[in-house]
């Protein structure tokens, strides 16, 4: 592939200095704006959730190493996150959500940073930013961008642009770079995966015509081989890898038609008027789905192999949608934690395939000025969209927080009454989208080491009596006396 050059179009115009200062700075604020949103609506509630209790137990007990290369069955191998994580808890404990928060915030803005450089080279400054905007709001994933519980996952994704971002020029130091990189990203979540599949079909054309095929081989294979041998998680086969297979193409459709539904914000009815056009199945997925196709296929037969950037990025995302046909348990495409990363793949995409539009829209012809407005509206649309689904994810994660924190000091006020050890709260009635996912006596575990996010009785006694009815719900079902 004929290397590229770090100099975005517009950054041999005159008005350079102040279209990086506009560009980056504009990203700043929406990064800025984002982040201030999530903590405005959730308070000071927010609390770990879901497998980070997991985590807090693990790291209590096992380790980050020896969990992290040692997953349970069926569990993944990660153990980079899993060093952050035990430094995280062994420094702040769980009382307060704050560090994981900012963690969390910190890969966030590294991953819209690393996806704002990988598209402004291809469309410019202007351009870049409102399709970057949308990753920090991008509600429709908000499962990832309002808590810290899929942190393994982003911290592969931000490993994966770096490597991208390092291969777009061929030199040893950058291969070594994106190799690392990507050994990187592997090891914080198997989506890493889809990323090397990416960089060889990104390489793909140096590697046909000979060039540095050794190094193209290693970039690949090193990640590839560190996972197999190192990573790869052992489950025990419950069905046929063949029927598994045949699921695929459905998963990739539906996926592909949810995720850019979520894009355009309409899989929210509040968002819009008309509730006929929302949901993960919309019918603007399904044209906006055709439109992609068309301009996919457009574009390789016009670019031949300086299609292969736009083809790598999309077939990440085809990987990643596709990839609860392999999770355990019965999981739709359409999670966050799929769309999030599939989506800005996507964006990138996009702005692979718009590469020659900054200088269509400077002709300042009538149906170009057009073309831009349109976009432009567009644009707003999906923001909009996708910042009232912000809103609302966070509004549910503090409330998600306050049950979670009043089972806690639930478990804290029966702890001396002997409570069934290996009971979950979540299976005895409550409602399992709070996420208090461990066992009575490996909280316990944790609370002695780490602390406990639990509320005060003081505190309880303010909260709604919905959440001092999930108190008062988990002491019975935790001493073993029902509903």
């Amino acid at each position: 592939m004929t290397p590229r050059s770090d100099d975005s179009s517009d950054a041999r115009t005159s008005g350079f200095p102040s279209s990086l200062v506009l560009g980056w700075g504009g990203l700043g604020a929406v990064l800025i704006l984002s982040f201030a949103l999530v903590a405005v609506r959730a308070h000071g509630d927010m609390s770990i959730i879901g497998d980070e209790w997991h985590y807090a137990y693990w790291m209590s007990t096992d380790g980050a190493l020896d969990k992290g290369f040692n997953p349970d069955n069926g569990r993944y191998a990660i153990p980079v996150p899993f060093l952050l994580y035990q430094a995280l808890f062994e420094i702040f404990g769980t009382d307060s959500y704050l560090p994981f928060r900012i963690a969390m915030c910190v890969f966030i803005a590294l991953v819209t940073g690393l996806a704002y450089e990988l598209m402004r080279r291809r469309v410019g400054y202007g351009l870049a930013l409102p399709l970057a905007a949308l990753i920090p709001f991008f509600g429709a994933a908000g499962e990832v961008v309002v808590n810290s519980f899929r942190m393994p996952g982003v911290i592969a994704l931000a490993a994966s642009f770096g490597a991208l971002l390092a291969l777009e020029r061929r030199t040893p130091t950058r291969d070594v770079m994106a190799a690392v990189l990507l050994v990187l990203a592997v090891a914080s979540h198997p989506s890493g995966l889809a990323f090397v599949a990416a960089v060889a079909i990104w390489r793909l054309r140096s590697f046909v015509k000979g060039e540095a095929r050794l190094a193209t081989l290693a970039v690949v294979g090193v990640p590839a081989v560190v996972f197999l041998a190192f990573l790869r998680p052992v489950e025990r086969e419950v069905e046929p890898l063949s029927s598994r297979l045949a699921e695929l193409p459905e998963f990739a459709f539906d996926g592909a038609r949810g995720l850019l539904a979520a894009l355009g914000g309409f899989v929210s009815s509040g968002a819009i008027p008309f509730e006929s056009l929302t949901g993960y199945d919309s019918p603007v997925g399904i044209a906006a789905l055709i439109a992609l196709v068309a301009a996919v296929i457009w574009t390789i037969w016009r670019r031949r192999w300086d299609s292969l950037p736009m083809l790598a990025l999309l077939a990440a995302a085809l990987i990643i949608l596709a990839a609860p046909v392999f999770a355990p348990g019965d999981r739709p495409p359409n999670l966050g934690r799929y769309v999030f990363p599939a989506g800005v793949c996507v964006l990138i995409a996009i702005a692979e395939l718009a590469r020659g539009l900054p200088s269509l829209l400077a002709r300042r012809e009538r149906r170009t000025t057009a073309l831009g407005v349109a976009l432009a509206a567009l644009a707003a649309l999906a923001l909009v969209g996708n910042a009232f689904q912000l809103d609302k994810r966070a509004k549910d994660f503090a409330i998600d927080s306050r049950h979670i924190r009043a089972q806690a000091a639930a478990l804290d006020a029966v702890r001396d009454q002997q409570p069934e050890p290996g009971l979950k709260l979540e299976r005895g009635g409550l409602d399992k989208k709070y996420r208090f996912s461990i066992e009575v006596a490996e909280y316990y575990v944790v609370s002695d080491d780490y602390g406990s996010p639990a509320w005060t009785p003081a505190e309880l006694a303010e909260q709604s009596p919905g959440v001092q009815r999930t108190a008062r719900l988990s002491e019975r079902i935790a001493l073993g006396k029902g509903p």
